[in-house]
């Protein structure tokens, strides 16, 4: 039986999250951080680990859309 890395897998789908819910800052860090844990973890354990690659990409790339936007006036 294979070992998953759930960091990695709750970095991808909070990435994935991260997409829709970006206005909320909290959502791409959480991506950011369990996709650093999951390949620290992944290259601990020899693994390949593209899951938290792409949950960190979409992490930063959707918090840097967030912090461009700042802050909305109503």
């Amino acid at each position: 039986m294979q070992k998953e890395n759930l960091m990695s897998s709750a970095g991808l789908w909070l990435g994935i999250a991260s997409v829709f819910l970006f206005e909320f800052s909290i959502v791409p860090i959480l991506a950011i951080i369990f996709s650093v844990i999951g390949i620290y973890n992944g290259i601990k354990n020899g693994k390949q680990n593209w899951q938290a690659w792409i949950g960190l990409l979409l992490g930063i790339v959707y918090l840097v859309v967030r912090i461009s936007m700042g802050h909305v006036d109503r």
